[in-house]
């Protein structure tokens, strides 16, 4: 009886601590699920800011290798008969 006392003691005892554990675990689940959304708003508003710079940039907008495309086109003018006219000769008629 005396036994069964005690073994009825340590399995409530270990109950308690699977109940812990298990309140730990989602808590933890919780605070990674929260993390995962904080950087998805993050990252959302990252790209909305770029998106916001490249619309005001002249060039930008027309894409983030524009730059390198108008430095080309002007390194390699010579090539031209006539410079390149529009949003990639960035020269308009």
């Amino acid at each position: 009886m005396q036994r069964l006392s005690a073994k009825n003691k340590e399995l409530k005892v270990v109950e308690a601590e699977i109940n812990s554990l298990e309140n730990w675990i989602k808590e933890m689940e919780k605070k990674v699920e929260l993390r995962r959304r904080e950087e998805a708003v993050k990252a959302a508003n990252n790209k909305l800011d770029r998106a916001q710079a490249m619309q005001q940039d002249r060039v930008g907008r027309f894409g983030g290798n524009m730059r390198r495309i108008l430095r080309l086109l002007e390194d390699n003018s010579r090539l031209f008969t006539r410079k390149p006219v529009g949003p990639v000769g960035k020269t308009t008629l």
